[in-house]
């Protein structure tokens, strides 16, 4: 991607009969990590393309710890569990959550409105998007460090 993630991904066609999604996400024992997904109308991420940014359309993800400025785990930063959404590069900022794990993330898909809402954990967001976004999922996860650590993440269509 443009600024630098080395995601590890999987694309999907969201079905058109699909009332959404549920991905649960198995946290991993490393300090630092993302995991996530990606709603867009066009199919864009693919190995190796570097020319496109992760929240180009519409991110969310949750994640642990955060990166110094030469890219290492710094335990001053904040290091539990949050959350993110983008639309077209766009985010509010980031927030603290509570979650069991794995973490069950809900996500029901209303294609006459637009609307994408997400539950997990003891948060419940929104977002308005154009219904076009639902064509393409992409389920991401990243960590940007070495070592390299691996994010268990597996999807079950509603």
């Amino acid at each position: 991607f443009k600024f630098g993630q080395y995601a590890d991904f999987a694309r999907e066609q969201i079905p058109s009969e699909s009332r959404g999604f549920t991905l649960t996400i198995t946290p991993p024992e490393e300090p630092y990590w993302r995991c996530g997904f990606v709603v867009a109308p066009e199919d864009y991420i693919y190995d190796g393309r570097t020319d496109v940014t992760i929240s180009q359309y519409f991110l969310f993800h949750i994640g642990q710890g955060h990166l110094n400025a030469q890219g290492q785990f710094d335990p001053n930063l904040p290091t539990g569990l949050h959350y993110r959404m983008y639309e077209q590069e766009k985010s509010e900022r980031e927030w603290p959550f509570n979650s069991e794990s794995p973490v069950r993330i809900h996500v029901e898909l209303d294609w006459g409105e637009g609307r994408v809402r997400v539950v997990f954990g003891d948060k419940n967001v929104e977002a308005a998007l154009m219904p076009a976004y639902f064509r393409h999922l992409y389920i991401l996860a990243w960590a940007d460090s070495q070592p390299p650590c691996h994010v268990a993440a597996e999807l079950r269509w509603l």
